[in-house]
């Protein structure tokens, strides 16, 4: 098991464990310390491609890494304080692992919420239709409800310290706010680092996956709680500003 120390999801910088959750504390999306599986749960390959690493490179993962999810060719949702902890200089890598990817474009800026922790970023190319899905945000018609299980994916850090590679994991939703949903990992399973800004996901009536929100902050341990940054308030603000 890791140290029960917090660690700045982004950067690796040592943070307070006592402290209230945030933006250091997201101990990030699915890097399931037990439970995880590269398979994925009923997500066919180009919505697993939906899932994406942002990082400057394999070689600095551990230093500057989160996950994103894809909500249009050229467009890639994350959180916030991603977006202002990452290196200037970021890429996106589509694939099963950072090292194996089989695309990659370049960062060119982000846009983020005034104030939620939520941030979308243009791509320098489009990600090639065959080869992703963008996976949509849950819509009026989904109802969150306490116990449903959803699937929480990310490139973060794993109890044998792998990092870089995307795994998916899946917890029961045990609280919901107006601008948060909470998963917990029952002391077995959670997101750690590198897996902040990943996605939160849900099967509609259709069958198609959608996305409940972002990865914001979880405990340190990394098998306890983690908490999303839901995206219904924000739905008009995603929606394609010259992206």
């Amino acid at each position: 098991m890791l140290a029960t120390v917090a660690w700045c999801l982004v950067l690796g910088a040592a943070c307070d464990s006592e402290s209230e959750p945030g933006p250091c504390q997201a101990a990030a999306v699915a890097a399931p310390l037990f439970g995880a599986s590269a398979d994925p749960f009923e997500l066919e390959a180009r919505e697993q491609n939906a899932v994406v690493a942002l990082t400057h490179s394999l070689e600095n993962a551990s230093r500057g890494l989160c996950t994103g999810v894809l909500i249009g060719p050229r467009r890639v949702l994350t959180a916030r304080h991603c977006a202002e902890l990452l290196p200037e200089s970021v890429s996106v890598f589509v694939g099963p692992s950072v090292e194996a990817h089989s695309f990659q474009s370049s960062v060119l800026s982000f846009r983020s919420h005034d104030a939620l922790d939520v941030a979308v970023g243009e791509l320098e190319t489009a990600i090639p239709s065959e080869l992703a899905t963008p996976l949509e945000p849950i819509s009026d018609r989904e109802t969150l409800e306490v116990g449903m299980l959803a699937t929480l994916a990310g490139y973060g850090l794993t109890e044998d310290h792998g990092i870089g590679v995307r795994l998916f994991l899946q917890e029961p939703i045990t609280e919901i706010a107006p601008d948060d949903v909470v998963v917990d990992g029952g002391g077995q399973t959670g997101a750690c680092v590198g897996d902040s800004g990943g996605p939160l996901l849900m099967r509609d009536a259709d069958g198609r996956h959608r996305i409940i929100g972002v990865l914001s902050a979880g405990s340190a341990s990394c098998v306890d709680i983690d908490v999303y940054q839901r995206l219904e308030s924000v739905r008009a603000w995603l929606e394609p500003q010259g992206c």
